[in-house]
């Protein structure tokens, strides 16, 4: 549960070093980016160590050092703007995770569960069940810090071709192929075969914006350009050499006032 007065509900006498002004927190400000009564730091904190920045062995004083710190650089009383007010939101839920000593024992156990779900994803992957090892990726991966998860790229790599494989798509969602499509961004662990299926799989979708990011990731990293990639940018470079742009309504209507 969140504690604190009817005014705000971030704790004062758990945090004694920080200013007033700078831990006042209105509900009705922080509630409404954090959506509610639903517990923050199942809502909003996908690792909590990642979003503070300290590691899995970070003592309660580093912990508390670091929150301190970003919060008073993220805070909404100092900070007047969405973006920001979000980043606090996620920083707070993260301190409420790392701070309880029960919640990080939860933490350490669901962690756990994930390094499982990848020895799932990798086993899915070699028994050509691609589909739902892409699936427990996915779970393991909002809860695994980014240093735990840089070891898992190349089972990324794989899941995310194969699932792109003909005959298999259809048994993935896109949202789902393009959520990892941007862990592997983030990750900077996007090669050729990743980025062709990612381009011919969100052509086939009508993701036409995401599917040229692609390319254009694929051309600025010197990346190897699949069949499928080549063949159809040429298609879109003949279609725009050949076919004139469309006349404005305007013009459609003086042609035909000069008829």
């Amino acid at each position: 549960m969140l504690g604190g007065c009817s005014c705000c509900w971030l704790s004062l006498e758990r945090m004694p070093l920080m200013r007033r002004s700078v831990l006042t927190v209105r509900s009705s400000q922080l509630r409404a980016t954090l959506g509610g009564q639903v517990p923050v730091h199942r809502q909003l904190c996908s690792c909590p160590y990642s979003v503070l920045g300290v590691s899995r062995g970070a003592t309660p004083q580093d912990i508390r050092s670091k929150y301190i710190s970003l919060a008073k650089q993220y805070h909404p009383d100092t900070q007047q703007s969405t973006s920001c007010e979000k980043t606090f939101a996620k920083v707070h839920a993260a301190y409420l995770s790392l701070s309880d000593p029960e919640e990080r024992t939860k933490l350490m156990d669901r962690q756990a569960d994930a390094h499982a779900l990848m020895a799932f994803a990798h086993a899915a992957a070699k028994g050509g069940h691609a589909d739902e090892g892409l699936r427990a990726f996915l779970s393991a991966i909002t809860v695994l810090p980014s240093d735990a998860s840089k070891q898992y790229t190349e089972l990324a790599s794989a899941l995310f071709v194969e699932c792109t494989r003909a005959g298999r798509h259809q048994n993935v969602a896109v949202t789902q192929l393009k959520s990892a499509w941007q862990w592997m961004i983030s990750m900077k662990s996007v090669d050729a075969s990743s980025c062709n299926a990612w381009f011919k799989a969100a052509m086939k979708a009508g993701l036409f914006a995401d599917a040229m990011a692609a390319h254009r990731l694929a051309a600025a990293n010197g990346l190897e350009q699949g069949n499928y990639m080549i063949a159809t940018l040429k298609q879109i470079n003949h279609y725009r050499r050949t076919c004139p742009p469309k006349p404005a309504s305007n013009d459609l209507d003086a042609t035909k006032s000069d008829g």
